[in-house]
């Protein structure tokens, strides 16, 4: 069997069909498709402090503290601060976030200092919060929040 340059274009034809049709199937065009730019990860670590402007004395101003990072009571030795497990966001703004916290603690989510949704970790410290409106288009910076008793771990 000999390689003709038909044959050889019909195999990379197919090839990518198949590989267009799997991306489309399987939701990867959806964000193009749409005309919305593709969902970015939520980075669980704060952004890098940028460097100093040339010409001034070489000293960073460090980021106003925000309340939703500030405990409201400092945190005791057997506090499990909550951590995320998954955070899914649809295009419509739909957003469901579950993780673990320490057993038994409300389970904030918080944008800014506004409590977004909240929920009873279980007796394992699991939870699972489905906010009740869809987030709006724009900038979010979500962070949990974990209350046992008077203790605020965030």
């Amino acid at each position: 069997m000999t390689i003709n340059p038909v044959k050889a274009l019909l195999f990379a034809v197919g090839g990518s069909v198949a590989a267009a049709g799997t991306a489309y199937v399987s939701g990867a065009l959806d964000p193009y498709l749409n005309g919305a730019p593709p969902a970015e990860v939520a980075s669980l670590t704060p952004p890098a402090e940028k460097p100093a402007k040339p010409g001034t004395d070489g000293s960073v101003s460090p980021a106003p503290a925000t309340d939703a990072m500030a405990p409201a009571a400092p945190a005791t030795a057997d506090a499990i601060a909550p951590t995320f497990d998954i955070v899914r966001v649809e295009i419509k703004g739909s957003i469901v976030v579950a993780g673990n916290a320490a057993p038994n603690a409300k389970v904030e989510i918080l944008n800014g200092s506004t409590v977004l949704g909240s929920t009873v970790a279980g007796a394992d410290g699991a939870f699972a919060i489905v906010l009740d409106d869809p987030l709006k288009p724009g900038d979010y910076t979500i962070a949990l929040r974990s209350m046992t008793g008077n203790v605020v771990t965030p």
